[in-house]
């Protein structure tokens, strides 16, 4: 290995209902980082929360699995060798500045938004309130802290407050169905929301800030799920499940609205590096937000290195920039 080469861990796994997806995004990011620039030291986290951490660098993520388990407190050793840590642990404890804030009290540099950042995106609703704050439309929504509260719309999107890639969520249409949603997204976690059932397009849009630069979008994506109704995890991994159509064919002024949302998110959040704003395109023209990724995922069926891709940047260019960015 040359001496010149800059040490990227390349973080995945977790204590996540994302786990699986996490895998993949580590695996992808480690077969694509340019080998002329990083030397790629797959680490690897258990379900339990212990690292494994390979030994010598490889562009293959199972180099780490064949590791010892290690606790927390005593990878921090191991940790400090890298010049950075390219995180892509999806969901919670990767995606809600757990992780984030870790490696900020150990000085290593992460890819992504801040501890900070990480924490408020990840949270639905506190999100919205910002966002609110500054002038964005989001749907109408609200808390549940029991599977009796009240719930004002129906249909209803019910889901769990602080998870991602669409995990518990669910379109409720009758009383056995939003019973039944609620129990689900109670099953990821303490607070639930629901809202308000949208009719329209899905399209996101994609945000990368360079290092000393103000964040740009990319193309905007029509989503259009084959196998389900919206979104949901199924659609965003399964190859074939959704049709993501980039650039978006959609009305001129609505694109480029929806590019300035996602900017907007981006930057009234405090976010850095790479996020997806997921938004419906209403049928009268006008534009919700959904909710900003901070973590957006680096698969091969992945949104960011799709839209990227179609400004010109190579999926090695785009983990080049986001590693730039913080360096």
């Amino acid at each position: 290995m040359r001496d010149n080469l800059i040490k990227v861990g390349v973080a995945f796994g977790g204590p996540s209902p994302e786990y699986e997806i996490s895998i993949n995004s580590g695996q992808n990011v480690c077969k694509e980082m340019p080998g002329e620039k990083y030397a790629v030291y797959p680490i690897h986290i258990t379900g339990e929360g212990f690292f494994q951490i390979a030994d010598r660098p490889s562009d293959n993520s199972l180099a780490a699995f064949s590791q010892p388990e290690i606790p927390a407190h005593e990878a921090c050793q191991y940790l400090k060798n890298f010049d950075v840590i390219f995180n892509t642990i999806h969901g919670p404890y990767g995606e809600d500045g757990n992780f984030q804030g870790f490696l900020e009290v150990l000085g290593i540099p992460c890819t992504g938004s801040s501890t900070a950042a990480s924490a408020l995106a990840i949270d639905k609703m506190r999100a919205r309130m910002v966002m609110r704050e500054h002038g964005i439309p989001v749907p109408e929504s609200v808390y549940l802290h029991s599977p009796f509260d009240k719930i004002p719309f129906m249909p209803s999107v019910i889901k769990p407050n602080a998870q991602g890639s669409s995990v518990g969520v669910t379109i409720a249409k009758s009383p056995v169905e939003l019973s039944n949603a609620i129990e689900l997204a109670f099953s990821y976690g303490s607070i639930v929301i629901a809202e308000e059932y949208l009719e329209g397009q899905e399209i996101t849009c994609s945000v990368l800030q360079r290092k000393n630069s103000k964040a740009e979008a990319l193309p905007v994506t029509l989503i259009v799920p084959k196998t389900s109704d919206f979104f949901d995890i199924k659609a965003k991994y399964e190859i074939g499940a959704s049709d993501e159509i980039t650039p978006a064919p959609i009305p001129k002024n609505s694109f480029n609205l929806a590019q300035e949302l996602a900017v907007k998110c981006h930057e009234a959040l405090g976010c850095s590096g790479v996020t997806r704003t997921d938004m419906f395109l209403m049928t009268d023209g006008s534009i919700k937000v959904i909710e900003i990724n901070t973590l957006p995922g680096m698969t091969n069926t992945s949104l960011v290195p799709q839209a990227a891709r179609h400004v010109g940047i190579s999926f090695g260019q785009l983990l080049d920039i986001m590693i730039e960015g913080i360096l």
